[in-house]
């Protein structure tokens, strides 16, 4: 049993009394909400407890640095304020960590039955009368009392801190990272995989897009919000922030770019601590970036410059190993690299001869580094395809990124063009509907190597699943077909010739357009379906080596330097790299 005392007992353990001078009060005689700091020894654990005249006279809990928590309560259990008629009655003082401890069980079904009875339900919080007054009364008391609370918020962090900001301060940046380092095992939450994965999966719950940079109405108010306060869309565009910007850089690198500091250089990995350029190193010793760059993450850079120095050209190529582990099991899958059988008119040799029963296809698998503008001219390509088509060949060039970020895509486009499906579906068995935003978009990018676009979509859905999606905008007097694609490894005989006529009884174009992307498809479904040839255009894309980004991404005149598309691109330091032609099919109606 814990000791018990009396209010004169408590007066007796005082410690110290503190007010801006020193006093000798008693603090029976302090009003309530008196200034003056009363310590009293907690007979538990010994150590000191800082407790304000309110806290006593209420009896609540305080705590402590020593995660002891003293709570002088009426014996009984129940909350007591000190009267003249209390002052002689019995008070138990109790250590919370203790005493939760050994009664934790009753005392949490107590709280729960309590919470049930008063409100209905356990979780208080559901309440939205509750949250209302908890929200209107903390409005209410900063708008009463809102700078002088910050005032005084600010002025007890400075003290205790030597910050205003607590979590600006070293103890609070020391505590905020032991408890990221104990909680996701990283400095920072979103340095967790799994904490970014979760925080992706709840934004596209609750909003329908990946991230907020891909939703229009986040960008247009973004977009207001720049003109309103800088008289642009983008905040660069003003002289004042771009002049702000390059003092900025001048004085923390030394000069008014900040990418052409060595520092900076070798913080983002675009080059070495002596200063050379990484892509530079590429070109010097023609190396594949994708194994180079692994070797410098792992090994750092003496590794990396010895692979670099030594590197004569494995038989088979990372890239290309990846590719058997995506094809197999499905399809026998062999390092070709040779000539086509077929003719001996093709001196290239592709990656891959991969056939099932009376069909044949090449497969070449397309780095980056080795197939931008800075290895090869601009209609390689296409001149390859070209070679291929005119021997009744047909050639499949995917690129390292889409058989690294998508090799499930990749896998079905290769084996539905050899007639390998998981699952054969007749369209007739299907029915036709509007496919909503969000699915539509979940849908193309599972399923299509493109991903997702902003579109009307129609889709067929088998036994209620979406198995075929259609997505199709208005172009003058016609319609463009955005994108086309069946659900993987699955084929759905009749598919596209259902959502087409579905779309033209619709909407009545005068013409239907769609552009197919020869790298891996024929056009022949298009052919079938009535559509002719119009043109093949040369398409093209720029590249960093690690990924693929759309040609708008770097154009001339984009801020106010005026500079041409090539000096941005240099700046950015992006090669374009170039495809085996857009065709553009037609349907007149």
């Amino acid at each position: 049993m814990l000791p018990h005392t009396t209010i004169e007992e408590l007066n007796q353990l005082i410690l110290v009394e503190k007010t801006k001078e020193e006093l000798g009060v008693d603090s029976n005689k302090l009003g309530r909400h008196s200034s003056i700091e009363v310590y009293f020894k907690c007979v538990v654990c010994g150590e000191p407890h800082k407790l304000s005249k309110k806290r006593l006279l209420d009896a609540k809990g305080l705590t402590h640095p020593g995660e002891c928590r003293t709570i002088f309560r009426k014996e009984g259990g129940k909350r007591a304020r000190q009267t003249e008629s209390q002052e002689s009655k019995q008070y138990r003082i109790l250590c919370t960590k203790k005493a939760f401890l050994e009664n934790k069980t009753e005392i949490l079904e107590k709280r729960k039955q309590s919470r049930i009875e008063k409100y209905g339900t356990n979780k208080t919080s559901e309440i939205e009368s509750i949250r209302n007054n908890i929200s209107n009364g903390v409005k209410q008391a900063h708008k009463d009392n809102g700078k002088s609370i910050i005032n005084q918020r600010r002025e007890t962090n400075k003290e205790r801190y030597s910050s205003i900001n607590y979590l600006s301060s070293e103890i609070g940046k020391m505590k905020v990272t032991e408890h990221n380092q104990k909680t996701f095992g990283t400095n920072y939450p979103f340095q967790n995989k799994k904490f970014q994965a979760k925080a992706r999966e709840n934004y596209t719950t609750n909003t329908g897009f990946e991230n907020p940079s891909k939703n229009s109405e986040i960008n247009q108010k973004r977009k207001q919000t720049n003109i309103n306060i800088y008289g642009v869309v983008n905040p660069t565009q003003n002289d004042n922030v771009r002049k702000k910007i390059e003092q900025t850089n001048i004085v923390r690198y030394g000069y008014a770019c900040a990418s052409q500091s060595l520092e900076v250089r070798k913080k983002i990995g675009i080059s070495l601590s002596t200063g050379e350029l990484i892509s530079d190193i590429y070109r010097l010793y023609n190396v594949p970036p994708c194994s180079a760059q692994r070797i410098l993450k792992t090994y750092g850079e003496q590794a990396f410059l010895d692979f670099c120095k030594n590197y004569s050209g494995p038989p088979i190529t990372a890239l290309e190993q990846r590719m058997i582990r995506i094809l197999e099991p499905e399809i026998c899958t062999e390092h070709y690299n040779q000539k086509p059988i077929e003719t001996a008119d093709i001196t290239n040799k592709p990656d891959f001869r991969l056939t099932n029963q009376n069909m044949t296809i090449y497969v070449n698998t397309d780095g980056l580094y080795w197939h931008s503008e800075a290895n090869l001219t601009t209609d390689y390509h296409r001149n390859l395809r070209i070679a291929f088509k005119n021997h009744s060949l047909f050639l499949m060039q995917f690129r390292e990124n889409e058989i690294r970020d998508k090799p499930e895509i990749v896998k079905s486009i290769v084996l539905s063009n050899l007639g390998i499906y998981q699952t054969k579906i007749h369209a007739r068995k299907c029915e036709i509907k509007e496919v909503k935003f969000k699915q539509a978009k979940e849908f193309f990018k599972e399923n299509h190597l493109m991903g997702s676009t902003t579109a009307i979509t129609y889709g067929l859905f088998y036994q209620q699943k979406l198995v075929s999606a259609m997505s199709i905008r208005r172009k003058d007097d016609g319609i463009e077909i955005a994108r086309l694609c069946t659900k993987l490894n699955t084929s759905v005989r009749g598919g596209f010739s259902k959502l087409l006529s579905h779309i033209i009884k619709i909407y009545d174009p005068a013409k239907v357009v769609s552009f197919c992307d020869l790298r891996y498809a024929t056009g022949k479904s298009y052919e079938i379906n009535g559509f002719k040839l119009e043109s093949i255009s040369q398409g093209w894309e720029w590249t960093d080596f690690e990924n693929t980004y759309n040609r708008l991404k770097c154009k001339a005149n984009m801020d106010d330097r005026k500079l041409t598309q090539q000096q941005h691109a240099d700046e950015l330091r992006w090669y374009k790299i170039y495809d085996a032609g857009q065709a553009k099919y037609v349907k007149y109606l």
